[in-house]
């Protein structure tokens, strides 16, 4: 492969800040199944001058272990662009690694009564991951009791009972954070409200 077949790979050329002992464990994983899918096309196709071209099947089980989820978000376009031959078969429970996938190229497997489905979504690539997390895994994006005392403040603001809402938001932002957009939304309304009831 290259020039000096046999060398060794300069560990600077992946992660040229840092020394292999740095790296973070899902750094040294994705170096690990990277250099050994590498080194596997060129075992098996000698001929090629680029050996990364070679054509193959990749099972990868939970491919976001150990990723930060920036990494999660580039891993399958990286994979495609460096092994445009290899067809890649993946599991995942990322909504970040399935924001960057095509819906035809996605299966949703249900248990069921039945057995197991499989189930195609209908929008995936750029979808935010709380979209994904709701629509296809059917993971609601707050907890229950949370998104419930949110729709309760608008609930108060709409019966007119600001002081309660005021009450309820304030509760709702030692717990959350004040900078949410909902909680941010709410005291807009309250405030609204307010002015025009003078």
């Amino acid at each position: 492969m290259g020039e000096n077949p046999g060398k060794p790979l300069p560990e600077t050329v992946l992660f040229p800040n840092k020394s292999i002992n740095q790296l973070s464990d899902g750094e040294k994983c994705l170096l690990a199944m990277v250099g050994d899918l590498a080194r596997r096309l060129a075992i098996a196709n000698p001929g090629l001058d680029n050996p990364l071209e070679g054509e193959g099947v990749v099972l990868i089980d939970e491919i976001e272990l150990h990723l930060h989820p920036k990494w999660q978000r580039m891993i399958i376009p990286a994979l495609v662009r460096t092994f445009p031959n290899c067809q890649f078969i993946v599991t995942t429970h990322s909504p970040q690694v399935l924001s960057e996938v095509q819906p035809n190229s996605i299966y949703i497997l249900e248990s069921t009564d039945r057995g197991v489905i499989a189930k195609r979504p209908t929008s995936s690539y750029g979808r935010d991951s709380n979209q994904i997390l709701e629509d296809l895994m059917d993971v609601p994006e707050r907890p229950e009791n949370v998104k419930e005392q949110l729709l309760e403040i608008f609930r108060l603001i709409d019966a007119g009972d600001l002081e309660g809402a005021k009450r309820l938001r304030q509760q709702i932002a030692e717990a959350i954070g004040a900078d949410e957009p909902e909680l941010v939304k709410a005291s807009t309304s309250i405030r609204r409200r307010e002015i025009l009831n003078k």
